[in-house]
């Protein structure tokens, strides 16, 4: 067999990448108020300080919501499994700013 296959990332990646995130972001706030050291930039300082940790436990519990994060789980269904997480997620990022620009990527991978 020849040809390409396509890889579309899935709502479990994308979660994945989400929850890292909020690891991150939740240490570095407490970081950043616990010190405030001078050679912090200001603006990524100011950016970290607005973290709120009950925003992020609603994120959260919105993710758990989906019921799964299987890979094998439904791309159909509106209220759960990784398709509506992926779209949540998508239509979350959107509602954010209309000057940023949210897409749906497609990877192409050679046999």
């Amino acid at each position: 067999m020849t040809g390409d296959v396509q890889l579309k990332p899935d709502a479990t990646h994308v979660w994945l990448v989400a929850l890292a995130l909020v690891v991150v972001a939740s240490g570095f706030s407490r970081t950043a108020a616990a010190q405030a050291a001078p050679d912090l930039d200001p603006r990524v300082a100011g950016l970290v300080g607005q973290v709120s940790e009950a925003r992020l436990v609603v994120l959260l519990k919105k993710l758990e919501s989906f019921g799964t994060r299987n890979t094998l789980s439904s791309i159909d269904s509106p209220t759960r499994g990784i398709g509506a997480a992926r779209q949540w997620i998508f239509d979350e990022m959107k509602s954010y700013s209309p000057r940023l620009r949210v897409a749906f990527d497609t990877y192409r991978i050679a046999k």
